[in-house]
């Protein structure tokens, strides 16, 4: 019996010697999901590549760095040249971003710049949605929406990492599992952050965002955190962008111009939204015909599309000149024209007949 307890002994010290077994994908993910809660301090390159299955491939590189709640990102490079230099700074209270192709920068506190980055998400000049940090959330947001297979291990930036395979469980928006297609995750052995995410096969085209360089102890510069605007740059309080939401009645009251809007609600245009940011009222429909939306100002908007303007073709609307412009790949119109001291403009997912039958129809 000694002898036995003897082998017993030996075998839990051989165990204990030997390197830890292969973990399952459930404690990957365990693991992943505290350390990205619990992380404080990094710097990433992190590339970006998103072919849609009807569109051009996009590809963007942004480098970041985040200390606590204080955070630094930039575009690289980019497959469309005007991102790069976009950079978006906080120092945990106060925070900006620049565009340099426009030489404009947008400064305020972290709730006003999160608001004005929610309003904007679908725009893609935004550099923080490129950082460290926002990769690890969207993971995370994936990760509560699938379940995982471990399919084995590679190396991503120079780190051994875990490869999962992810599939849509109960959790998941139905979109998701009708789009189809595979996603697979790659998560660091050392240090369980996301390495890597990939899209491919499904409808939706592919997509891939790369962790390429990642440093667990970086060495952050004096000032990083904090950001000058360059000499003769406009600096814009976003506040000032941010939409005041109110309804039509309140609207109209307070343009001080008469302010156009469809007669009723109907299938083909159904009014979701109205606010204002600035001096333009923006009314924001949704039916049959598309999404769209109608922002009027006593002016043209300040920041108006010039280039777009210079391309448009001339038509008439409301018995007045009016100017055409749309793309046909993206599905997007936009009908501007200037009728009772006042710029108005129709914009969105509609064909130029519809443009111009809905601004026939505005009262």
């Amino acid at each position: 019996m000694r002898r036995i307890g003897w082998l017993v002994l030996l075998a839990l010290l051989v165990a204990a010697c030997v390197p830890g077994q292969q973990p399952s994908a459930e404690e990957i993910v365990r693991r992943a999901q505290s350390a990205m809660e619990n992380l404080e301090e990094v710097h990433a390159v992190v590339e970006a590549e998103v072919t849609p299955a009807d569109g051009e491939a996009m590809r963007i590189v942004g480098e970041g760095w985040m200390q606590d709640e204080r955070a630094r990102a930039t575009v690289l490079e980019a497959s469309e040249e005007e991102l790069v230099g976009a950079l978006a700074v906080s120092d945990g209270e106060t925070g900006w971003l620049y565009h340099p192709d426009v030489d404009v920068v947008l400064t305020g506190s972290r709730e006003e710049l999160e608001a004005y980055r929610e309003e904007n998400q679908e725009q893609s000049d935004l550099p923080a949605e490129f950082d460290f940090n926002s990769l690890t959330e969207a993971v995370d947001e994936l990760l509560n929406i699938t379940d995982e297979e471990l399919v084995g291990s590679e190396t991503i930036a120079g780190l051994d990492s875990w490869h999962l395979r992810l599939t849509p469980n109960a959790e998941a928006p139905a979109q998701l599992s009708m789009v189809g297609g595979t996603v697979d995750l790659w998560i660091s052995k050392e240090y369980d952050v996301p390495l890597q995410v990939t899209y491919t096969g499904g409808s939706m085209g592919e997509g891939r965002v790369t962790v390429r360089e990642y440093d667990a102890d970086p060495t952050f510069e004096e000032g990083l955190f904090t950001f000058t605007p360059p000499a003769g740059a406009e600096v814009m309080d976003v506040a000032t962008l941010l939409p005041e939401r109110m309804t039509l009645a309140e609207a109209r009251e307070a343009a001080g111009f008469t302010l156009l809007s469809t007669p009723a609600d109907t299938a083909e245009a159904a009014l979701i939204d109205v606010f204002r940011v600035r001096d333009a009222y923006v009314q924001e429909f949704d039916g049959t015909l598309g999404e769209w939306t109608l922002t009027q100002s006593a002016g043209a908007p300040e920041h108006h599309d010039e280039e777009q303007m210079a391309e448009a073709e001339a038509v008439t609307v409301r018995g007045v000149q009016g100017w055409l412009h749309s793309d046909a790949e993206r599905g997007w119109t936009m009908l501007a024209w200037e009728e009772g001291g006042a710029f108005r403009v129709v914009a969105g997912g509609l064909s130029p007949e519809s443009a111009l039958e809905l601004a026939e129809s505005l009262e």
